[in-house]
């Protein structure tokens, strides 16, 4: 005896192990198979241990046995057995009802029998009963259909509802919300905990899913019927625990959306909260794996309702429905598998399900995943090939749609939020994707993974992906969309797809390839352009690789660029459609001198009677003065004609009063009467052609506000000025305020200044020592351009600028006034938080500027 409490403790130990390393794996045995898919001479006691040992072959840790549909497969007392129906009913000679009847009339207990050899095996035994099961229910010939469903029609879903078998079932379902009904699943449950000793009890709330009738359903208030029932499973659970000495749990499987299951009525978070369950799986009635299954959600939501409960995910091996329109099921394939696995993973889980894997078929590839190889680690299946099919939700209640259900028509855009886990390090990402309708084989080209553009499209193969089973349902168009690695994101990935009148999307699988082996390197052609004064333009060399790029090209770039000034007319913009990839990036590489800029040259200068330097104000494609408040002379940003040359002014009083203009904005009329008289006259002297091109500077605390003046009282030694304010707010005008003006005639007076006099339409400058009229090298900001270069990524939409780099290539000469071409007015800046930069980026990765690029902005204060 001690042997073998021994060798039972230790058999437990390393199923504990085992869910410690990799969790556990449950497998779901429909008992109905080993009854129709093994001949009646294998009705024996070593036929059942054969059977066992063909399901279990692998790495399971849990074996649920399932003895009942509508009708018990074994010899119960207390439901209609699938042999032994009403006598007005045939009884039919299907192998799963012969031999069932054949096992009992031989005291061949199977159910006993795989109770025991799980425990030999280290496998935790389990009983799971479905709860409402109706399979071909009403057919007078069918082992599924029950004498007390016959003589109650009131308690059906539908009451009366009978198709002879025939489907719809679910109308036909029975309804929980009657007393008798409860009260019929409760006693089979007894039943089977008083004949059976296992270690947990399943009710299975998706076999079928709809347990309450399509109006309570719609009203979701169904929940407490259900609960009603589960309140009382816990109490028998609780007994038959206290009767064997021993915890037994109990567990449920319930759809995979919280709001569905609850108004399915199986609200199995409120179960959690209450105690009534320790276990709650989650997965898909038959139809299909839901990609929208709400792993994360639901785990979070139940370990807030109670963290004791268990959270479990359901994998059905036949449930892959690519095409729901055309109704063919599909099992899953390898990459399917790693595709759901690697997805739960990164969403926490590390317990599973397994549902319909029977007798171990080699040459299924779900069954080999799951069942032989019990579910590789999360970097294992990280680095395998993985699919993700774009799935719906298969249980959903009356009154709710599955959000996600294929066909979708393009009368407008349509937007697929698919779910994948981690991106980790695929060797390549394509989507497939299938039309119907009058296609535009244009169409695929408005396709995008999280606003990327595709870079390679072929033709796909749709038997080979779909298998059509009606002939006249086959999709019109179907393609391989390849995007940059790049482009994917963990978690949701957007797919968008372009509107087309009388078009639907019929199927879509995102496909990520297997981890490139160490050492491997993608073959990826090398392609260059060469940027030169005199040649291609920098805009040029853009519109050359995103015209490449969305031909599908996914080539190296490099972009050489000559020594010389390229000054810019407009921004270089770069958008996720031009990101180059990790492999196979697109590289901006300057000669030494390569300068982008949005300055030009001002000259030639000439030298007046008085020593003063002069040249001609340039002129914009308008025909206008270009207006501009800085002037770099050989390198050094030379100083605006002041007034005062060095320290400030301050005034005696000043008044702040708001207004608002006629577009509504905030706006204030300041008036500051100040104390240096000989200035104030200087402003006043001005003309008002000249004193429209002066400048007022206030100083507040950290902060600077720059104003044009509107005008100059010399008698009173006043100021106005007005411009976007803050109503007085924070910097507010007092005697201790301080004051300087730029762009004074009477200030320009001092080497090294200079003046933008507008009424000789002349830049003027003073120059300092040293410095020569025939070598000087005068720039400033003739573009009026804030931004050179500007990366548009929509980090909102999971769209990203990415893989682009420059390299010994130097940016100045932006303006942050934005372009306006005249005097500039600003409020008080918190910093220059509210000014562009040379370069500006949104939503990148991987863009960078190195190896001794400058960035050198013109704007300095």
């Amino acid at each position: 005896m001690k042997k073998i409490l021994l060798s039972t403790v230790s058999l437990m130990m390393l199923g504990v192990l085992a869910d410690l390393e990799r969790g556990m794996l449950i497998l779901n045995q429909d008992t109905t198979e080993f009854q129709a898919r093994m001949p009646a001479e294998k009705m024996t006691e070593e036929g059942a241990k054969e059977y066992f040992d063909l399901v279990n072959i692998g790495k399971n840790t849990h074996f649920f046995i399932n003895p009942n549909a509508h009708t018990a497969y074994y010899d119960s007392k207390v439901w209609d057995t699938c042999y032994r129906t009403d006598p007005e009913l045939e009884t039919p000679s299907k192998p799963q009802v012969t031999n069932t009847k054949l096992l009992m009339e031989r005291g061949v207990d199977y159910v006993q029998i795989w109770i025991d050899r799980s425990r030999q095996k280290g496998i935790s035994p389990w009983l799971s009963q479905r709860m409402n099961d109706i399979h071909s229910i009403g057919g007078r010939s069918t082992s599924n259909t029950s004498t007390f469903w016959l003589k109650h029609p009131e308690y059906r879903r539908v009451p009366g509802f009978d198709k002879k078998g025939g489907y719809p079932w679910e109308p036909a379902a029975l309804d929980f919300q009657h007393k008798a009904v409860r009260d019929r699943a409760l006693a089979l449950a007894r039943e089977m905990l008083g004949r059976w000793d296992v270690d947990g009890f399943e009710c299975d709330w998706q076999r079928f899913p709809h347990h309450l009738s399509p109006e309570i359903e719609k009203r979701g208030d169904g929940a407490k019927y259900l609960t009603m029932y589960m309140r009382e499973m816990r109490k028998l659970v609780d007994e038959f625990s206290a009767k064997r000495g021993k915890k037994i749990l109990l567990g449920v499987r319930v759809a995979s959306r919280m709001a569905m299951a609850k108004n399915l009525g199986t609200d199995a978070v409120a179960w959690a909260k209450e105690g009534l369950v320790d276990w709650v799986v989650s997965g898909a009635f038959f139809n299909t794996n839901d990609s929208g299954l709400e792993c994360e959600e639901f785990r979070t939501a139940l370990s807030a309702a109670n963290p004791m409960v268990k959270f479990i995910v359901s994998f059905d091996r036949s449930g892959i429905m690519l095409d729901p329109y055309d109704f063919r099921l599909r099992g899953a394939n390898r990459a399917q598998c790693a595709g759901f696995f690697e997805r739960m993973y990164a969403e926490g889980v590390r317990d599973f399900y397994g549902f319909n894997f029977f007798r171990y078929n080699p040459g299924d590839q779900s069954m080999r995943f799951v069942q032989k190889d019990g579910i590789p680690g999360e970097a294992a299946v990280r680095a395998e090939a993985r699919s993700y099919p774009f799935t719906y939700s298969d249980s959903v209640p009356a009154g709710m749609t599955s959000p996600n259900k294929l066909p979708v028509k393009l009368d407008k855009k349509a937007v697929f939020d698919l779910k994948i886990g981690k991106v980790g390090e695929p060797s390549e990402v394509y989507l497939q994707i299938a039309f119907d309708g009058k296609v535009d084989p244009s169409l695929p080209e408005t396709v995008r993974l999280n606003g990327i553009k595709a870079v390679k499209r072929m033709p796909a193969d749709i038997k080979g992906w779909l298998s059509p089973r009606n002939p006249h349902l086959v999709p019109t168009l179907a393609c391989r969309l390849y995007f940059p690695v790049s482009a994917l994101k963990d978690k949701v990935n957007k797919i968008s797809v372009g509107t087309a009148e009388g078009v639907r999307v019929r199927a879509l699988e995102l496909f990520l390839g297997a981890k490139a082996a160490k050492g491997a390197v993608a073959k990826v052609a090398n392609r260059t352009l060469t940027v030169s004064p005199k040649g291609m333009t920098p805009h040029a060399a853009i519109e050359t690789i995103r015209a490449a790029k969305a031909k599908g090209d996914a080539s190296r770039w490099t972009v050489r660029v000559k020594r010389g000034w390229y000054v810019l007319d407009e921004t270089l913009v770069f958008r996720p459609e031009d990101s180059g990839t990790p492999d196979a990036p697109v590289r901006w590489i300057g000669e030494k001198g390569a300068v982008f800029t949005g300055a030009g040259r001002i000259g030639p200068w000439k030298v007046g009677k008085d020593g003063v330097w002069a040249a001609d104000i340039p002129k914009g494609a308008d025909g206008k003065p270009i207006h501009f408040e800085q002037l770099w002379i050989n390198g050094r940003r030379a100083q605006r004609a002041r007034i005062p040359n060095k320290g400030f002014l301050s005034c005696a009083s000043a008044k702040v009063t708001p207004f608002k203009d006629a577009a509504g904005r905030a706006l204030d009329r300041r008036e500051a009467v100040f104390t240096n008289k000989a200035e104030i006259a200087a402003l006043a002297a001005m003309s008002p052609e000249e004193l429209a091109m002066a400048q007022q500077f206030s100083i507040c605390y950290w902060s600077e506000a720059r104003r044009t003046i509107k005008s100059v009282d010399a008698k009173t030694m006043t100021t106005v000025v007005e411009g976007i304010g803050n109503g007085g707010g924070w910097c507010k005008w007092t005697k201790d305020s301080l004051f300087y003006f730029e762009n004074v005639r009477a200030g320009f007076d001092a080497p090294g200044e200079w003046f933008y006099d507008v009424k000789d339409g002349k830049v003027k400058y003073i120059p300092r020592s040293g410095e020569r009229v025939d070598k000087v090298v005068a720039i400033t900001s003739l573009s009026k351009l804030s931004r050179l270069a500007d990366f548009r990524g929509e980090p909102s939409k999971g769209c990203f600028v990415t893989d682009i780099s420059f390299e010994n290539i130097e940016f100045n000469g932006s303006d942050p006034t934005g372009g306006a071409n005249g005097p500039t007015q600003s409020r008080y800046f918190q910093a220059a938080m509210e000014s562009d930069g040379c370069v500006s980026q949104t939503g990148t990765r991987r863009v960078d500027f190195r190896k001794s690029t400058r960035l050198v902005p013109v704007w300095e204060t």
